[in-house]
């Protein structure tokens, strides 16, 4: 038997897919890189905003024409079942992260260990370390998708690492998560104290942390800061700000002000100068005046972070946010993402250009094309690098 499976979304999706691949291979089936070659087709949804939801089911279409044995996970096997069974009434779907289900729908008499976090050919391993959160966001469809807070144990996590690093061959550790920084508040322990226990493990790997929100995040960041010394820890940081006017902000049920997401920016970097810092806006929420979208795009000079994820208002159903009143039109939040993201870019150019005539340490993460090689600096910024280098091979570099 083959199988295809096809992921969707988040850093975290994909690393569930990369286990459901390890589980079907455990299981006896060989992976295909075609859904055309396949016996059975893994659609691995994402439903974070309306384009997305339509495209998977677009996705769905497709490949209910082929005849073949469809399984659906991810975020839409919760929140949009019945869509998926009008489409494909026989498929057989399991919720996000639950691989006994998997198992049992499968037959595949396999669970999930150290084994199933190296996927084959690949420098890196993903670890999804918990489902659900613990945010109360009016807009957000995968708290609904992903409800409870289900930490995975530490001991899996460490072992893991240790099997793949001395094993594997692996060089960069993902930890991911709808947001990392609540992990362990259901199982008694922290993401700061996790991340401890694996730089205990031996090795020259890297680890990057994934997104955080802010208003859970200030209670543990100077511990977090603390364990961002080692060097094995990008300094790296993904903290969304989705708006830069307090009102909004409450509309959001975002749980921090202006006020405190500056006040961690300005720890993180009193600490680490050379951080990059990643985040996440919404343009477009309902009743944002022109004035309070002002103050999202002052709020991005003010910071000036490397990355900036522009996303237009989505109005995603069994949300609060969808029924809020002032709704605006699409036109008018299409104008301000491009705003945003015209700004975005410029900021970024502008820290890069910082960085011209300097030399640099990269990690090689993979092969690119033409004679070149993709990789990270310690702050996890991307590196084009010249001559063709092996994955996990460390360079000194000169930019240019």
């Amino acid at each position: 038997m083959k199988a295809y499976i096809e992921s969707h979304g988040c850093t975290m999706n994909y690393g569930e897919g990369r286990i459901a691949s390890a589980l079907l291979s455990a299981g006896g089936y060989e992976i295909v890189q075609e859904p055309s070659d396949s016996d059975i087709v893994l659609l691995n949804t994402c439903a974070v905003i309306t384009t997305t939801e339509r495209k998977m089911l677009s996705r769905l279409r497709q490949f209910s024409t082929m005849g073949k044995k469809i399984v659906v996970t991810g975020c839409m096997a919760t929140t949009r079942r019945n869509a998926i069974l009008q489409i494909v009434p026989d498929a057989l779907i399991y919720d996000p992260g639950d691989y006994g289900m998997l198992d049992t729908l499968l037959s595949l008499n396999h669970s999930v260990d150290q084994d199933c976090w190296n996927a084959p050919g690949k420098n890196d391993i993903i670890i999804p370390l918990a489902q659900g959160c613990l945010s109360r966001c009016s807009y957000c469809l995968s708290r609904v998708a992903r409800p409870k807070l289900r930490s995975l144990d530490p001991e899996k996590i460490v072992r893991a690492v240790r099997v793949t690093v001395s094993g594997g061959g692996v060089r960069e550790i993902l930890l991911s998560g709808m947001d990392s920084i609540v992990y362990g508040r259901d199982i008694g322990t922290t993401l700061p104290e996790l991340i401890s226990r694996i730089l205990q493990v031996e090795g020259d790997f890297r680890l990057r942390i994934g997104m955080m929100n802010p208003s859970l995040l200030l209670p543990l960041l100077d511990d977090l800061l603390d364990v961002y010394q080692d060097r094995r820890v990008y300094r790296f940081f993904h903290i969304p700000f989705q708006s830069g006017s307090d009102r909004i902000l409450r509309l959001m049920r975002r749980g921090n002000t202006v006020s405190q997401f500056r006040d961690i920016v300005r720890s993180i970097r009193g600490r680490y100068s050379d951080a990059t810092l990643a985040t996440d806006i919404i343009a477009g929420f309902p009743s944002e005046t022109e004035e309070e979208f002002q103050e999202t795009l002052d709020l991005i000079r003010e910071i000036r972070p490397d990355i900036v994820n522009v996303t237009r208002f989505s109005a995603r159903e069994g949300t609060p946010a969808a029924n809020m009143p002032g709704q605006i039109p699409g036109w008018i939040a299409k104008e301000r993402s491009r705003r945003a993201t015209e700004l975005r870019f410029s900021i970024s150019l502008s820290n890069n250009e910082h960085y011209v005539g300097g030399r640099v340490r990269a990690l090689v993460t993979e092969r690119g094309k033409n004679g070149y090689s993709i990789g990270r600096l310690e702050n996890y910024r991307q590196v084009i690098i010249r001559g063709d280098h092996s994955e996990g091979q460390e360079i000194v570099c000169r930019i240019t």
